[in-house]
């Protein structure tokens, strides 16, 4: 053994996270603090699901989840209390009513997080970046997401050619404010399989898809968002910023027969000349993603969700996509939407995981312990600063 790689100082620059203000914390029942930690109660949570029993069942899931026991017993030791659910929820809900700021601060500077690039299409109505930087005093980047404009202009538009010139008038309004990417979730409208389709033909399907109140399906609204998703890889190669994907699963309302990153493979061959980030590395087809981007230049991975949700399984995760593909394109995410524990558990998780593989790495003589130390800093921070141009 040639002596563990200590990532333990790095500083995180979270390439993929949510806004979390305060007044979301607050409003939220502290009753399923526990619930929403976990990657099911996440996900009911986004995909619209409100039930109680769903709810009490996956309460009795946590008690045996790694992820949750992990989170929860660190969080203790955070608080400095009892490890008990019950207690460390409670010791929560009183730090959050009493000085929410220094809380979600302490939390940061703990998990030594320098910094968040923010999807801005979820929760809505949008939090503004200046809330976040106000309330965890870290700076905040800024992402654009497709969906929430597409569905605001839709009523409005009169045509596909009203309805494109809108959304490319849009998007290059949110990257003249300050976005630093634009991402997706095609996945879970109508998939990653993304087509070219005539003029004629979006033209007709915008018509028949109001026609159908403008149904979320397949059917109905592939060749209009499959189209709008061309659009959009034109104004990111115009304006000089990476287009962000969601890959893999999410909640239930993915579209997962095409959710898979070999569907976009077409797409990205395409578009070899510009960056684009496979968020979640595809995940829980991981090695598919990494495999894609060892072979094409300009795709990227984001590491969420296997960090943290993959719990017993996140080296293994790592491991898969530093040694597939190159480590300089790889960029540490949390993917935090329900609470801001997730996003300082994720940190601290990740960092030390990642340690390991490099560990493994050094001993096994893939590398120096320098050469680790250098991807370890690069995957925590500095590739996600170098694409995003970042000032932070």
């Amino acid at each position: 053994m040639t002596g563990s790689v200590d990532l333990s100082e790095l500083e995180v620059v979270d390439a993929h996270t949510h806004a979390l203000p305060i007044s979301i914390l607050q409003a939220n029942d502290s009753k399923g603090f526990v619930e929403r930690l976990t990657m099911t109660g996440m996900c009911l949570k986004s995909a619209g699901y409100d039930d109680d029993n769903l709810d009490a069942l996956v309460h009795s899931f946590s008690d045996t989840t790694p992820a949750i026991n992990g989170m929860m017993g660190a969080l203790a030791k955070f608080l400095g209390c009892e490890a008990s659910h019950a207690v460390v929820t409670q010791r929560r809900r009183q730090r959050i009513e009493r000085d929410p700021a220094p809380y979600l601060q302490g939390l940061m500077a703990d998990a030594r997080i320098s910094g968040l690039v923010i999807d801005d299409g979820y929760p809505l109505p949008r939090v503004s970046p200046e809330t976040i930087v106000e309330e965890y005093a870290v700076p905040v980047a800024s992402v654009v997401r497709i969906e929430p404009l597409i569905a605001g202009l839709l009523p409005e538009a009169r045509d596909w050619p009203d309805l494109r010139d809108r959304f490319i008038a849009a998007l290059e309004a949110a990257i003249a404010r300050g976005a630093v990417a634009i991402k997706s979730i095609i996945a879970y409208r109508t998939g990653l399989d993304i087509a070219e389709w005539p003029e004629a033909k979006v033209a007709a399907a915008l018509v028949a898809w109001r026609q159908a109140g403008f149904k979320e399906s397949r059917e109905h609204s592939k060749p209009v968002r499959d189209a709008l998703l061309h659009c959009t890889l034109d104004v990111a190669k115009k304006m000089d910023v990476p287009l962000h994907i969601h890959t893999g699963g999410g909640d239930a309302d993915i579209v997962l027969d095409y959710a898979q990153p070999r569907n976009l493979f077409a797409l990205l061959k395409h578009r070899y000349d510009q960056d684009i980030v496979l968020i979640h590395s595809g995940w829980p087809w991981t090695s598919e993603a990494a495999y894609i981007a060892s072979i094409l230049p300009r795709v990227y991975l984001e590491t969420s969700l296997a960090t943290p949700w993959a719990s017993l399984a996140i080296d293994q995760c790592l491991t898969t996509m530093l040694g597939i593909a190159p480590p300089a394109k790889i960029m540490y995410g949390s993917d935090a939407s329900s609470e801001p524990e997730v996003l300082w558990f994720s940190a601290r998780m990740a960092r030390a995981a990642l340690g390991r593989v490099l560990t493994d790495g050094v001993d096994r003589d893939w590398m120096t312990a320098s050469e680790a130390l250098a991807i370890g800093k690069s995957v925590l921070s500095g590739n996600v600063r170098r694409l995003h141009k970042l000032n932070f």
